[in-house]
């Protein structure tokens, strides 16, 4: 039996919830976060805010054989800061220009410092950035307006019945039939009537007829305006 969900008929469609209090409980979002690490004034930021950031790695090691100064080498997502020397002989600024030398490691986490002229103080074992999130996308769409109607001004829609489509565009034309219809005089360019049940199916089904008559302006098919 065909049917047809809400959202093939309006896209953009959600049902949001209040509570006790009439406050909105849709999911708010929450852009991501890029996973970080600082020590001894050197400051590694994800470059690709997310949770994932929390996997990369970073470690300072010093007296390093064959190591020319300061030296970056990256596998996967593990960075080594390498020196050749004790590690207090060299200066944040040292490990800065060294690091963003090395493609492979600013692609995954860029440096800051907090004084390029001051010496290190001490090796950093391995140690993981931390502090990472994923996006949390809200229930509804950025910059967008949404029109909210109380769901039991609608004729006869139930929650369980919101992603059925024929249902909602039913519930929403016979509540607005019997508004219209109520009417001492209804708009000239837009009419909205509803028949009387009609037994139908062998008597196991009721049918009623609603006829919409809209009238357009010449050279659109928006809705014509009324007269004053």
């Amino acid at each position: 039996m065909p049917t047809i969900a809400t959202t093939t008929i309006f896209p953009s469609a959600r049902y949001i919830t209040t509570d006790g209090l009439g406050d909105l409980q849709e999911a708010a979002p929450v852009p991501a976060v890029a996973s970080t690490l600082t020590f001894d004034g050197l400051t590694f930021t994800a470059a690709t805010a997310g949770a994932a950031g929390d996997g990369i790695t970073i470690t300072l090691n010093e007296l390093q054989g064959g190591v020319t100064g300061v030296e970056v080498s990256v596998i996967g997502t593990d960075i080594s800061i390498n020196t050749e020397n004790a590690a207090t002989t060299y200066t944040q600024g040292d490990v800065e220009t060294a690091y963003n030398l090395v493609t492979a490691a600013t692609d995954l986490a860029s440096i800051t410092v907090a004084s390029a002229g001051t010496s290190l103080t001490a090796t950093q074992a391995t140690t993981n950035l931390a502090g990472g999130a994923d996006e949390i996308a809200g229930d509804l769409e950025g910059n967008a307006t949404y029109l909210c109607i109380n769901q039991d001004e609608l004729h006869d829609l139930l929650d369980s019945e919101q992603s059925d489509g024929r249902k909602f565009v039913w519930s929403v034309v016979h509540a607005a039939a019997e508004v219209f219809e109520d009417l001492a005089e209804q708009p000239d360019n837009l009419t909205l009537t509803k028949s009387s049940l009609v037994s139908v199916d062998s008597g196991t089904a009721l049918r009623q007829v609603y006829t919409l008559t809209a009238k357009y302006d010449i050279g659109n098919l928006d809705l014509k305006d009324e007269t004053a």
